[in-house]
């Protein structure tokens, strides 16, 4: 197997087990996150501030369900690898899409720009830092940039 696939599926499942936690203590730990940080990059460090707020929730919906979702979608992608491309070739959608890479790509892409979203709410909003969200958005970093470099590579 390719570095740059098990990397795919190494960030994927640190996410999926971030995200495990952050559910977790969305619904057990009335917003206490255990962390030993008390700051990171001079921001102040506190989950449970950020757990608490109108950002935490998406109709209704714990953001970290939301990325629980995008990290399984991707590691299932990457291991129903010829499956999917298969069905592609067969249906031919569109050039866009022709290979579970380019899907892989399609998703990173949607990930991406919402943890800059959520970063732009940690960082300028509110000035505080959630060291599990830092882990999630270095979990999508990875993966987006690794779907990119597929995307150079292969065309």
């Amino acid at each position: 197997m390719e570095v740059r696939k098990i990397l795919l599926y190494l960030a994927s499942f640190v996410g999926m087990l971030d995200s495990f936690y952050l559910i977790d203590v969305h619904y057990t730990a009335n917003g206490a996150c255990s962390t030993n940080v008390e700051e990171f990059f001079g921001y102040t460090v506190d989950c449970g501030f950020l757990d608490s707020t109108k950002y935490a929730e998406i109709l209704s919906i714990p953001i970290s369900i939301i990325g629980l979702l995008y990290y399984v979608t991707i590691f299932l992608v990457l291991y129903f690898d010829t499956t999917i491309d298969k069905i592609l070739k067969k249906k031919s959608f569109t050039e866009l899409i022709s290979s579970h890479l380019d899907l892989v790509l399609i998703f990173s892409s949607m990930g991406f720009l919402f943890i800059l979203y959520l970063l732009y709410v940690q960082l300028v909003i509110f000035e505080i830092v959630c060291i599990y969200c830092i882990y999630s958005a270095a979990s999508t970093f990875v993966i987006f940039g690794i779907s990119i470099s597929y995307k150079i590579t292969t065309t």
